[in-house]
């Protein structure tokens, strides 16, 4: 049996009212440790992910992974990821932090799903389908296992015993799985709690610029035609300008100059029918 109607609702309840992830059944919303974070964060802007290739299968996932190696990253078997219970004692929230049991190193995020690379046919491109294992699967035989997305499955209504979340490099696991694994059912669990991933990373660049947010305010009278301005790289970019606002000032740009430090970004106005005002939700110093 996978998670329960009341397991299901829990983890919604959680997510949807108390903006908090996990899948530990015996805790409150106010006791989770995590934050769901689909929240826009310089870190979450994927500049390049369009540029990752579909892939049908996994050779061809991992001969993209070959090819591009400045967005693309493989944690193969030969080299998987161990991943590190969330809360100490809880079997049901595990995180792929970069180094095992160590929060301060940072998380293993922003890992390609399938549905989100889709096929020219419409399919996902399963070649990036995260695999999780028991034990080390660069381990002896007999030591490691794959646990197939399948594995303690309900047959009906189908409930899943196992949820990877790819971009945060999050495993929620049933508790009908936790007790399949504790007792090594059917001999498919040899290696424990020892729990492993391998796939694929987006590791390209990612956008936006730090600080708090904020808003500046053009007025139409200031703009005159033709006029361009390009605001430069984040954390103390440069400005430049054309042409001279309608009350005779060099340019009313020079205050964006003054306050504006983020990501690259150009403006222009060739016709009239140019906005009454430019609002700018971008970062202030």
């Amino acid at each position: 049996m996978g998670f329960s109607t009341t397991d299901v609702n829990k983890l919604t309840f959680k997510v949807q009212a108390g903006g908090v992830i996990d899948a530990d059944s015996g805790a409150r919303w106010y006791e989770s440790k995590l934050s769901f974070s689909p929240k826009v964060i310089p870190a979450r802007i994927l500049t390049n992910y369009n540029l990752i290739p579909v892939a049908a299968n996994i050779a061809t996932a991992q001969s993209n992974a070959a090819a591009d190696p400045t967005n693309i990253r493989e944690t193969t078997t030969a080299s998987p990821l161990q991943l590190s219970r969330v809360t100490a004692g809880a079997d049901n929230t595990w995180i792929a932090y970069t180094t095992l049991n160590t929060p301060s190193g940072g998380v293993e995020e922003n890992w390609i799903q399938p549905p989100s690379i889709p096929q020219a046919n419409g399919n996902a491109s399963i070649g990036y389908s995260i695999k999780l294992w028991s034990g080390n699967p660069n381990g002896a035989a007999g030591t490691f296992q794959e646990i197939l997305t399948t594995a303690e499955q309900d047959a009906t209504p189908g409930y899943v015993a196992w949820v990877w979340n790819y971009d945060m490099g999050l495993l929620f696991l049933a508790n009908d799985l936790v007790s399949a694994i504790n007792t090594n059912l059917g001999g498919n669990y040899p290696g424990g709690f020892d729990l492993y991933v391998s796939g694929f990373q987006y590791v390209g660049a990612t956008g936006g610029g730090g600080g708090a947010g904020g808003f500046v305010y053009v007025p139409q009278s200031a703009i005159v035609s033709n006029t361009t301005i390009t605001i430069g790289a984040g954390g103390g970019g440069s400005s430049t300008s054309t042409g001279k606002g309608s009350n005779g000032s060099d340019s009313i740009f020079s205050t964006i100059t003054s306050i504006i430090q983020s990501a690259s970004f150009i403006f222009s106005k060739s016709s009239s029918k140019f906005p009454v005002a430019i609002l700018l939700a971008y970062s202030f110093l």
